[in-house]
């Protein structure tokens, strides 16, 4: 109880600290990239690491009514495969196709997950590149011993689970961006539970990501310590509390449009938490005349 409270008060307190630097629109610039950089720091991506060749492949494609999926294997660092699937509509050309990165959450069929599929099916049916991955420890990528324990061995070296889960999502990106098909001006990131914390992460590091609608995650660290529930290592970030609350972390995406998307009987991350988070944020997006671009 005293653990719960004192990381209560921390965030709290980090959070005002934040807000009453936010008194005009250069402070909060100052502001913001202090906050990144610790963020950065606490990801272990502070540096970034090296952005090494991303030996990609198609080692499949497979021809669907309206669309496509290639079956991709890339590597985010020398050595580490990821593996992914590429939905592509049938009218598909060269240039001018927005793309939805869709990281997936804890799901037992990973990147195959059905609900995962829909989403994708759909985006391609739309015109929409759309771009899904194992994440780390999943699917085509679960190793026995690896799954959520990587943390507790990571964790000695200032290193967490989103360490690697926020980097994969970064070189996805990358690649993306490397698909002739794609207008890297217009890509968006949207993933729930496991996804939906990759995508407010990897949304606060990478500016590509031009709309970010995380699901089923978002909430302040009160509600999110509050509700007693252990949550997956996934969902702790070393230090967070000491200089920022969820709220501020999305406040880094303004003023791209955001969308935090919650459910009514989700216990975990409940819709208290994730309209008191996007009050923590509107304050950055006001900033920028942007308001109506964060939505909950």
């Amino acid at each position: 109880e005293r653990v719960i409270e004192e990381s209560v008060a921390r965030a709290a307190k980090s959070h005002r600290q934040i807000a009453e630097s936010q008194v005009g629109l250069d402070h909060w610039k100052a502001e913001r990239s202090r906050l990144q950089s610790r963020l950065g720091e606490a990801l272990g991506l502070d540096p970034l690491p090296p952005r090494t060749p991303l030996a990609a492949r198609t080692v499949g494609v497979l021809e669907r009514d309206g669309y496509r999926v290639e079956r991709v294997v890339f590597e985010s660092r020398p050595g580490f495969l990821v593996t992914a699937n590429l939905y592509l509509p049938d009218s598909v050309s060269a240039g001018g196709h927005p793309a939805v990165l869709c990281p997936g959450g804890h799901w037992a069929l990973a990147k195959t997950e059905p609900v995962i599929q829909a989403r994708c099916i759909a985006l391609a049916k739309q015109g929409f590149v759309a771009l899904t991955y194992d994440p780390f420890g999943q699917g085509e990528r679960d190793v026995p011993g690896n799954d959520h324990y990587e943390y507790f061995r990571s964790i000695l070296v200032g290193r967490n689970n989103m360490s690697f889960m926020v980097w994969d999502t970064i070189r996805a990106l990358d690649y993306l961006c490397e698909r002739p098909e794609v207008d890297p001006a217009r890509i968006a990131c949207t993933g729930a539970s496991g996804g939906g914390l990759n995508t407010l992460y990897a949304a606060a590091i990478d500016k590509r990501i031009a709309v970010a609608v995380p699901v089923v995650y978002v909430t302040r660290l009160k509600e999110f310590l509050e509700t007693r529930h252990s949550h997956c290592p996934c969902s702790h970030v070393n230090g967070l509390a000491d200089f920022a609350d969820m709220g501020d972390i999305i406040a880094l995406n303004a003023p791209r449009p955001t969308l935090l998307l919650t459910a009514s009987d989700d216990t975990s991350f409940t819709p208290a938490g994730a309209r008191g988070a996007a009050d923590q944020a509107r304050t950055a997006f006001e900033l920028y005349d942007a308001s109506q671009a964060l939505e909950v």
